[in-house]
């Protein structure tokens, strides 16, 4: 099954941390990371729109995406899921992130 393509992401809170979301790609060669949410509690939802890189060079559309969790108090977390980033794409990928500081697991809302 192909990953879903959009060209925006966002990740509820559903654990016990506090930590801000970030996107990553690879573009010409490089991994590139987007801009770093503010941190964030439990049951609030942040949104990472793509458009600004695509705009400036720094995504194309097909390019793989997937999501970095910047635990307050443990270790980042990166996503098992990607999605592919796409233009001509509305479409927003919605993620939750569960568990603790030392388990965080990110759960892909297809």
């Amino acid at each position: 099954m192909p990953d879903p393509r959009c060209s925006k992401v966002s990740c509820t809170n559903c654990g016990g941390f506090v930590g801000a979301l970030s996107a990553l790609w690879n573009h010409a060669g490089q991994e590139v990371e987007s801009d770093t949410t503010e941190k964030y509690p439990i049951d609030q939802t942040k949104t990472i729109d793509l458009m600004p890189y695509y705009s400036n060079g720094q995504i194309s559309t097909g390019d793989s995406v997937w999501l970095r969790w910047h635990m307050v108090g443990g270790p980042n977390h990166d996503s098992g899921d990607n999605v592919t980033f796409d233009a001509s794409s509305d479409a927003n990928v919605n993620y939750t992130i569960t568990g603790g500081v030392l388990n965080p697991s990110f759960h892909r809302q297809d």
